[in-house]
């Protein structure tokens, strides 16, 4: 899949265990409500921006390959590790959802051609996102990284991002378990 501005859009577990991460350590740091909502929500969009230019070097083929065995493999096993990273961090809903905030493109899309929102873009939450002070910059370094989304080899780079979240989160813990935070 491709957003508007060439980019592509990387497996939904991956924002999962970034989303996890963020909020854990917002509610370990920020105390304030309405601070942890702010963060959740700027630090879930700015790791969505970066998670998805790290993509181009991802496997993520433009168009659907149904008839592709390992691409439909692929797509199970990033189904199953998005269900699993929604029930092992369940209490964690709302950092993974603040993570996947502009994929609400793929959802407003359609509705907008509905009901005729002719002043929705393609990519519009996407392209705002990537716009924000900040996020623009990093985004305009990672688009200069090179396009592998075609290779299936390139699948182990996007396991290898989730692996270091993961590990990320997993070493963190440990610090919080010792403080009495789970």
């Amino acid at each position: 899949m491709k957003t508007d501005q060439g980019g592509h859009l990387i497996q939904a577990y991956t924002h999962f265990i970034a989303g996890a991460l963020i909020q854990r350590e917002v509610e370990k740091r920020v105390k304030r409500p309405f601070g942890r909502v702010f963060f959740l929500v700027f630090l879930g969009i700015a790791s969505h921006v970066v998670i998805d230019d790290l993509a181009r070097l991802t496997y993520h083929p433009p168009q659907a390959m149904k008839e592709d065995l390992f691409w439909v493999g692929y797509h199970i096993f990033a189904v199953v590790a998005t269900l699993a990273c929604l029930i092992v961090w369940r209490r964690y809903l709302a950092g993974m959802l603040c993570a996947v905030l502009p994929d609400l493109d793929w959802i407003i899309r359609p509705l907008a051609r509905v009901l005729g929102w002719e002043w929705w873009k393609e990519g519009a939450l996407h392209a705002f996102c990537r716009g924000l002070p900040g996020l623009a910059q990093i985004d305009g370094l990672l688009q200069k990284l090179p396009n592998w989304t075609g290779i299936p080899a390139a699948s182990l780079n996007e396991l290898i991002f989730a692996s270091l979240l993961m590990f990320l989160y997993w070493a963190t813990r440990e610090e919080m378990v010792s403080e009495g935070i789970k």
